[in-house]
């Protein structure tokens, strides 16, 4: 058997019309909605697996997946993205704050304000390339969702300003920390696994992840509300322990909200500590004294002569 670039044009066409045709449809199929009716035999649907029920529970995981998937990569690139650019912002701070052009909390807000901007237009971009729901949820997901990514990019944007703060030396261990903190979150998530089976520490952690309240406002958009009729179950929300009520989504926001305060409180602090230690000011205001009293004895010899 030798190489063929014959045989290379055959594969690439089978592997792209599986794709096309088998593959993706499982990814890109909304219509399946995971709703059980209460009259139905819940022993019989459980136990008598289809061809037709099959196809409906592996669309179901893949669209899952898909919105797992897609958030977890977008997450990776834009804090990869925010580490790049405020570990070389960081050097000229340092200098120019040393010469006294600013404080620390008028650089902080600023350069808040402006990745902001600049995180609004790409979440906008990225829910716009990723909604394939809008035609099928009745929670206006488009614009709930940029909301809810939104808010999500902006605790990432103060964790990875802690990062670099912390660790601007060493790019290599900026990406290991962004690694371990996805997968960090990613299992705090209440998706993968039961958070409340868990043990005091892991329920009490599970606060401060991202993803848990992410993930669940994601699923509540594309599967909550009135979804499913009144006769019927969320399946799949039941299986995350997901409630469908809309004051449920509304607490993931909120919460969501509160983490933002908390990591941007918690940068500016470091923020704070790293540019203005407690023995810079010390040396500062010792300084200051000094040039004072030189400054004094200067106009009083002038007096003398």
């Amino acid at each position: 058997m030798r190489f063929s670039l014959r045989s290379v044009s055959i594969l690439f066409r089978r592997l792209a019309h599986c794709s096309i045709r088998y593959q993706w449809p499982l990814w890109l199929t909304t219509e399946i909605d995971g709703c059980i009716s209460i009259e139905d035999d819940f022993q019989a649907i459980c136990l008598n697996v289809t061809d037709h029920k099959w196809k409906n529970d592996s669309r179901l995981a893949s669209n899952v997946n898909f919105v797992m998937f897609s958030s977890l990569a977008f997450f990776s690139i834009l804090n990869a993205h925010i580490s790049n650019l405020f570990s070389f912002e960081v050097k000229f701070f340092a200098t120019q704050h040393s010469n006294g052009w600013y404080t620390c909390g008028a650089y902080y807000l600023a350069k808040s304000l402006f990745d902001s901007i600049m995180i609004l237009s790409i979440v906008i971009i990225f829910a716009y390339v990723i909604d394939i729901y809008s035609t099928v949820s009745p929670n206006n997901f488009f614009w709930w969702q940029v909301i809810n990514l939104y808010l999500s990019s902006l605790c990432f944007l103060a964790l990875m300003n802690m990062n670099v703060l912390l660790l601007h030396r060493s790019i290599i261990a900026i990406f290991i920390v962004i690694g371990f903190s996805q997968g960090f979150f990613l299992l705090l998530s209440n998706v993968y696994n039961v958070i409340e089976e868990m043990n005091f520490i892991v329920r009490f952690l599970s606060n401060f992840s991202i993803y848990r309240y992410q993930f669940h406002a994601t699923l509540w958009l594309i599967y909550g509300g009135d979804r499913c009729k009144s006769y019927e179950i969320q399946s799949l929300m039941y299986i995350f322990n997901i409630p469908t009520n809309v004051e449920y989504f509304y607490d993931c926001i909120v919460k969501l909200v509160l983490l933002v305060i908390f990591y941007h409180t918690m940068a500016l602090l470091v923020f704070c500590v790293k540019y203005n230690p407690l023995i810079n000011r010390h040396e500062r205001a010792e300084r200051i004294e000094r040039y004072r009293n030189e400054h004094i004895l200067k106009i009083e010899s002038k007096h003398l002569f």
